[in-house]
């Protein structure tokens, strides 16, 4: 896979999630996180997104 573009994919799905657009992927879900790792391993983000109140 391309390097950076796996992370904005689990953003986005997250993000499509939350709003309640990911269509038959759907689930109930008020939080997401992601986790990328890059580099050699000694790169790590993760990412915590939470629904709009």
């Amino acid at each position: 896979h391309p390097l950076g573009a796996s992370g904005v994919a689990q953003g986005v799905e997250i993000y499509e999630q939350l709003v309640g657009e990911a269509g038959d992927r759907q689930v109930d879900a008020e939080v997401g996180l992601c986790c990328n790792v890059g580099g050699f391993g000694n790169c790590v983000i993760t990412t915590i997104m939470e629904a709009a109140r």
